[in-house]
Formats: structure tokens, sequence, C-alpha cells
């Protein structure tokens, strides 16, 4: 199993919070401060609603049901870094602190996902996403995206991979200044220009480095 640096904690919210709410608590001291990334997810009632309604439609025998793992949120690699694995090599190391996110209203630090570690490949048309050694750890995708339908998904994930996990196909996306939102799934692809790019990347998914 590929080791991480973050660790996520899950509340359903009180009935004043209507809507998802993180609230990071991101080490500042960058390189050589080190420290987890803790994410503290308030799930609202409707929201858990929802899901039991969508685990309900899915496949009561797959693996990926018995794993917390999958099918909830998924930290964004590139901010909250592994400490090895097959992935950039900049997404190895200690978690990117505020100061290093030039832009931290648009960097995309949590989102709903298939695993709990997510990257932009992974919503990328035209990019194979490997994390770790087993089939679990490359399960995440966003609920909803397009390109899902080309994607080869474990039993019991088609419903939400593809169809999405909440209505019009939208997703919830909390960033690196703690604000959330609620977005199209569609929105998050990660799309190969002509010239060999990548756009919608940069600072979404990638933050720039200031």
């Amino acid at each position: 199993m590929t080791m991480v640096n973050f660790r996520m904690e899950f509340t359903i919210a009180p009935p004043l919070v209507p809507r998802l709410m993180v609230i990071p608590k991101v080490p500042e001291a960058g390189p050589g401060g080190g420290g987890l990334i803790t994410l503290r997810v308030f799930i609202p009632k409707n929201e858990q609603k929802d899901r039991d309604s969508m685990s309900v439609q899915a496949d009561k025998q797959s693996k990926l049901n018995k794993d917390i793992l999958c099918g909830n949120y998924g930290a964004n690699l590139s901010i909250c870094r592994m400490f090895d694995g097959n992935v950039d090599p900049n997404e190895i190391g200690i978690p990117r602190s505020l100061t290093e996110v030039s832009r931290p209203s648009q960097a995309l630090l949590i989102v709903d996902s298939g695993y709990t570690i997510i990257s932009w490949r992974h919503a990328a048309d035209s990019f194979t996403a490997t994390l770790g050694n087993t089939d679990i750890e490359d399960t995440s995708y966003v609920p909803g995206l397009s390109i899902n339908r080309q994607r080869r998904l474990q039993p019991g994930q088609e419903i939400d991979a593809v169809y999405g996990r909440h209505p019009q196909k939208t997703v919830n996306v909390g960033f690196a200044d703690g604000h959330v939102t609620r977005t199209k799934a569609e929105d998050l692809l990660v799309k190969k220009t002509p010239d060999g790019h990548y756009q919608n990347k940069f600072p979404l998914w990638v933050p720039d480095s200031k």
C-alpha cells in the first residue's frame, strides 16, 4: 500500500451547515518543516442520504464497498503528496505548505473521488494514471466525468463513475484556501492540446509555486 502524507476526518455536519465544508490544516513550514495535512470534512445530512442512496445501487459484493478509502473523497496528490509510489517526483515528499501555493482559492485540495488519492491524470482525456501496486489504488476518478466511459472500472464503480454521484453530474470541490463549491464534473476535465500541453491542469490540479 502506498504511503501518503495526509489524513481525513469525516463528520456529519450540524444542521446550520447546509453544504460540504472542508477545513484544511496544512503545514506552514514548507520543505523541512514536515507534518501531515489534516482535512476535516463536514458532510451535511442530505449529502449523506445521497451517498447512501447511491451505495444501494452499487454491487454489494464488490471488494471496494469494504474499503473505506474508496467511493468517498480524494485529496489532490499535487498538494498532499506521497511518501513513495509510481508518480511524478514532484508528487513525492513533504506536503506543500500554503505559502507554496500561489493561488490557493483556485487550487483543488479535495474532491468527490473513487479513491482517497486523486491527481490531474485521473481527470485527463489522454493519460494513464498509476498510483501504486494494487488495483484498488488505481480506482481514482471524478464521478460523472465523460472520460470515465472509456476507463477500466472495478465492479461496483460504473454507476458512480459514469452517471455521477450527485444530480446533473456535479461534484463537491474543496480548495486550498478552505472554500467549497459544487461544480459540474466536466469543469475538472484536463484536455491535451495539439501542442502536447494540458489545458485546465494549472492552477486547478497542479498549483503554481510562488
